[in-house]
């Protein structure tokens, strides 16, 4: 999604936003999430069976 951005946002984006996740979810709340996090919980939705069958629903974590 940076690859094309301008020097200074693809900075941003690597090397500053990470550092400042836990800032953001003092500040906007705990539904913050890492790329690495996000996508942990979003193997889990499409593997785990306990998911199977639910369809039409919007998740803000992956518990239920």
């Amino acid at each position: 999604m940076t690859r094309n951005a301008a020097a200074p946002l693809r900075f941003a984006a690597k090397h500053v936003m990470p550092r400042i996740i836990p800032l953001l979810r003092r500040t906007l709340g705990s539904n913050v999430h890492t790329p690495r996090e996000s996508g942990t919980a979003l193997a889990r939705l499409v593997t785990d069976p306990s998911f199977g069958g639910i369809s039409g629903k919007y998740f803000v974590r992956a518990d239920h």
